[in-house]
């Protein structure tokens, strides 16, 4: 994986948008079916937190991929994640690294710099 060179080279923080539980999310979402490689890939990866975005606050953009433009489609879609990351984090006792950052584009850029800079050991 990209991700773990990356993480050697890293400037002290390293921020990964897609990990192997949002890429199992989506085989779920997409084929509703769970690989078992990603489920393996799941298990050993290991981060220091995790910010996980809500979808209220922010309008549905098309990208010719996305499915779920409803609202209750957007909001079945919020809890597949929310309890795929129970299922992963919270069950191997990772709750204390988990965050959900919400609210419009700029209110989640501030929320998830704070969170950061607050349980990061850069400053």
């Amino acid at each position: 994986m990209a991700e773990l060179k990356e993480e050697r080279t890293a400037n002290k923080i390293l921020i990964v948008d897609t990990d192997a539980i949002v890429t199992q999310y989506y085989c779920q979402l997409y084929e509703n079916r769970v690989h078992p490689i990603i489920e393996e890939m799941i298990r050993v990866q290991n981060y220091d937190m995790y910010l996980v975005l809500n979808n209220q606050g922010v309008p549905w953009v098309s990208d010719g991929l996305r499915q779920c433009s409803t609202g209750a489609s957007r909001k079945s879609a919020q809890k597949l994640l929310m309890d795929m990351v129970e299922q992963y984090l919270y069950k191997q006792g990772f709750s204390d690294k988990v965050f959900e950052v919400g609210g419009n584009y700029q209110e989640r850029l501030e929320q998830s710099i704070k969170l950061i800079l607050r349980h990061s050991h850069i400053c």
